[in-house]
């Protein structure tokens, strides 16, 4: 009986202390009254610098309400928001060090990223687009007949680009950029007809030119990438606290008005894949 006490007591001192993120994220966040989220600086529309220093865009604004839906769900008397920049390569890191409790940006969701974190329900679908000029008759696929495509070397884009070009009878010319941004210049000299990327990427290049307005995109995705927000793995309480603020929000004409205020321009209401997504994750209370 005395060598079982011993081993227990020695087993104890061994024993690493109770931590904030053992405890549970939301048990951390209650005690300190202050959520931390983690977003890229550089993620327009979804995450950024604004103008006044402070941090803007699609995904900074559903967190936002999150944080206040948590506060309400807490019963705390304030919830203070610290916003930390983070990037592609430190944010998983962050996240499982409890330097931040949620990230807030432009991170699509994967199976092979779930190795590391994990995901809130689907925020935005992303994918393949083209930006066109405003008065460009480009819609669909189809249309690019003879037409030039712009679209960064090596990326992601290019492949869907030339895969399109494969299975649809359309006969197009790529014309390769070694950045991106070059692709707007490539428009406006009539270079090319269309700049293929990712959609967000597309508006975030539409938004910083000297006129956006004119540009539009096509209308159509040629692939899809579900944008999440991310947070520590193994906690299923914030998970799920995460979760029902997103549902609330896609229920009610929040998440329309925040749709619109950043893509709104582009696209009134989200298109139908992402309407239905919503709808889809509209989980009942």
């Amino acid at each position: 009986m005395r060598l079982a006490a011993a081993a227990f007591l020695s087993l104890a001192f061994l024993a690493p202390p109770l931590t904030a993120e053992a405890a549970g994220t939301l048990d951390k966040i209650k005690a300190a009254q202050t959520i931390l989220i983690g977003y890229p600086e550089a993620a327009a529309p979804f995450s950024a610098v604004g103008a006044n220093h402070h941090p803007e865009g699609f995904s900074i604004d559903l967190c936002r309400k999150i944080a206040t839906g948590l506060k309400e769900a807490l019963k705390l008397d304030r919830m203070d928001i610290k916003f930390l920049p983070v990037t592609a390569e430190n944010r998983a890191t962050k996240l499982a060090g409890g330097e931040i409790d949620l990230e807030c940006g432009d991170t699509a969701s994967s199976l092979s990223r779930r190795d590391k974190v994990d995901f809130s329900l689907t925020t935005f679908l992303g994918g393949t687009e083209f930006l066109v000029n405003i008065g460009s008759k480009v819609f669909a696929a189809t249309d690019l007949q003879g037409k030039k495509i712009a679209v960064a070397a090596g990326s992601a884009a290019e492949a869907v680009v030339r895969n399109l070009l494969k299975t649809r009878p359309v006969n197009a010319e790529i014309v390769p950029l070694a950045d991106p941004r070059e692709g707007l210049a490539a428009l406006d000299s009539g270079h090319a007809d269309a700049l293929a990327g990712d959609a967000a990427a597309l508006i975030g290049l539409a938004r910083a030119a000297k006129d956006p307005a004119k540009y539009r995109l096509s209308g159509n995705l040629y692939s899809y990438e579900p944008y999440a927000l991310a947070l520590r793995r193994d906690d299923a309480d914030f998970r799920l606290a995460v979760d029902r603020e997103l549902a609330r929000i896609f229920r009610s004409a929040d998440i329309g008005d925040i749709y619109k205020r950043w893509f709104g321009q582009w696209s009134a209401a989200p298109g139908p894949f992402l309407s239905a997504l919503y709808q889809m994750q509209s989980a009942p209370e």
